[in-house]
């Protein structure tokens, strides 16, 4: 019985494979688009084409991470203690993180336009607070779904207004991976809907719900911080790369 349980994937194997697709994401995003519309990838025999196309995938394997960090973070949400603790958390790290993100993604110190994918989650994070509240207090299911939907369009609303990282179906993606928690496969399914129909090259995040579904429930290693440090440390390094390669400045961003 014990064997059992520990088949499939724990917590930490879920963060790591999602840290080294966004590693890889990013790494295209910040760096190799650059050097492409730079035209210094323009010779040689590979050429600027295959380059795009080595851009594309790199982009394609990143779109595995967002819904792992979803579905990670719901599950923190129902396991954690302090659920106060972790919003602070969450907050201060999307604070940390910005300035890290406008430069190693976008060349710019302050854009007012994206914010980094840890205010996303903050704002699903808040919106899941709001669930559980609600689901205490109201006992009518007709009133608490309506109650629910309400919360879950306000704080899709403000991640929208905000400009954060999946606008506002980012927020839906995480209130759905709660709502449909104990029906996985329904879920993992809906998640990957939303995604699909609300952005043009999400469809590599299929690719993200097999693992999700052989998640076996438990955290695996610890290192607790670990993606809260790297999160703003890898953008802080893109963009050091980015300006020993001289990429900013000269280069249009688009």
């Amino acid at each position: 019985m014990e064997l059992e349980k520990k088949k499939g994937f724990d917590g930490f194997s879920l963060k790591m494979i999602a840290v080294i697709s966004m590693m890889i994401d990013h790494s295209a995003a910040g760096i190799l688009r650059l050097l492409i519309n730079s035209g210094r990838l323009d010779g040689g025999t590979f050429g600027r084409e295959k380059w795009a196309n080595v851009y594309y995938i790199m982009r394609d394997i990143g779109r595995i991470a967002f819904p792992i960090f979803c579905f990670l973070l719901v599950e923190g949400f129902c396991y954690t203690r302090n659920k106060a603790k972790y919003l602070v958390r969450l907050f201060l790290f999307a604070l940390i993180s910005e300035i890290p993100f406008d430069l190693g993604l976008h060349g710019q110190l302050i854009d007012l336009e994206n914010q980094n994918v840890f205010f996303t989650l903050f704002l699903g994070m808040c919106a899941l607070c709001g669930l559980g509240i609600i689901k205490e207090k109201i006992q009518n299911h007709f009133v608490y779904g309506l109650s629910a939907v309400f919360i879950t369009l306000v704080f899709m609303e403000i991640s929208e207004l905000l400009h954060t990282d999946y606008h506002r179906f980012g927020v839906l993606v995480i209130v759905l991976f709660y709502v449909f928690r104990e029906y996985r496969p329904l879920a993992c399914g809906m998640g990957l809907l939303v995604l699909i129909l609300c952005f043009g090259r999400e469809l590599p995040a299929v690719f993200a719900f097999p693992l999700l579904l052989f998640y076996n429930g438990r955290r695996g290693r610890g290192m607790k911080y670990f993606f809260y440090v790297f999160y703003p440390a890898h953008l802080t390094i893109l963009y050091l790369v980015g300006s020993f390669l001289g990429l900013y400045g000269s280069v249009y961003f688009r």
